[in-house]
């Protein structure tokens, strides 16, 4: 087929939050028409019927509708689908995609520097008490002194747990506070991790032997509240936790009780429900900092997630490699919850 006829659906809705004009700027787009036929509806989310439409023809989608064994064996010139959600979905048959050849892409990798940002802003926020301060000072009670729980990040044991692009974007920003970083990444050969400067570790020595705890995993089927309470018993006093990444990796009654302790302290960006319910506990302990899922949440993240898809979308359509983005393997997916 050739670049004038095949296709490339973009099933987005035209508007609203991360549809294509949050996602695609003018250039992404132009880089998508030299590679195709780009189609897509300027009024709604493409509807299923119109999709099967040009299924024949179609050479690479982009969106998230759910992709079914039947579709993907009616979309005969299929070469890629590419995400937008940040993480392989399971509404997509990836055994039909595999037989076909067909390439998988997520963008988490354009949240990756957002992400890691705002891990580090939150570590120091704590460590550093910016919040209380700022909260005393507005009411008027602060003291003109420190608090003794204050502490700088040089010379501590910073450690990860997860170590794939969000991870390693961290580990570059905290090198110059001269920290020393473990991390806890099963994915990932223990050569590899100290090719990036980090120690490798297992789960358990990573919390009881860092000052600063970043979660940035992924969920897996075998991860799921991988830091319950014994895990979170581990954690020493003082210390700092921060998670950006899933709710479902931590048992959050679990983390209730040992926040209730107050020894130590603790950012989250991710919830088991979401939005958090008003009335949630969470919202009333002084020793922890909460925001509203925002970590990757950035204009420019979201511009990023176009440009990377468009440029990726090109390499494979051009019988290459994506660059910039996540391809699923059959052995990560059947992982995968």
């Amino acid at each position: 087929m050739t670049d004038k006829k095949r296709k490339i659906l973009i099933t987005l809705a035209p508007r609203g939050y991360k549809m294509y004009n949050e996602l695609f700027r003018p250039e992404a787009e132009a880089k998508l028409k030299q590679a195709g036929v780009v189609i897509r509806n300027p009024e709604t989310e493409m509807p299923l019927e119109e999709m099967m439409s040009h299924i024949e023809d179609t050479a690479a989608i982009i969106g998230n509708q759910p992709l079914s064994r039947e579709i993907l064996l009616k979309a005969r010139n299929l070469k890629v689908v590419a995400e937008t959600s940040g993480s392989f979905r399971m509404n997509i048959d990836y055994e039909t995609a595999f037989e076909k050849g067909i390439v998988i892409l997520r963008c988490g990798a354009a949240f990756a520097s957002s992400v890691a940002e705002m891990a580090l802003a939150l570590a120091l926020a704590l460590a550093r008490n910016i919040v209380r301060y700022n909260e005393q000072m507005k009411e008027g009670t602060e003291e003109w002194k420190r608090l003794p729980d204050d502490f700088e990040l040089r010379g501590k044991t910073v450690g990860l747990i997860g170590l794939g692009s969000v991870g390693q974007m961290l580990v570059n920003l905290l090198k110059p506070f001269g920290v020393h970083i473990c991390a806890y990444d099963p994915w990932l050969p223990e050569d590899y991790v100290r090719m990036l400067g980090v120690e490798p570790k297992d789960l358990n020595p990573v919390l009881s032997t860092s000052k600063v705890i970043f979660v940035l995993a992924g969920v897996t089927r075998e991860n799921v509240h991988m830091i319950g309470a014994d895990e979170l018993d581990l954690i020493k006093p003082g210390s700092v936790f921060v998670n950006v990444a899933r709710a479902a990796l931590i048992d959050y009654d679990a983390l209730m009780e040992r926040l209730e302790r107050s020894d130590i302290r603790v950012a989250l960006d991710v919830f088991e429900k979401e939005p958090l319910p008003k009335d949630h506990p969470l919202r009333k302990l002084n020793n922890v900092i909460l925001t509203p899922h925002r970590s990757g949440g950035l204009a420019e993240s979201y511009f990023r997630i176009g440009d990377y898809i468009a440029n990726d979308v090109c390499q494979v359509l051009k019988g290459l490699k994506p660059v910039f983005l996540d391809e699923a393997k059959r052995d990560m997916i059947s992982k995968l919850l």
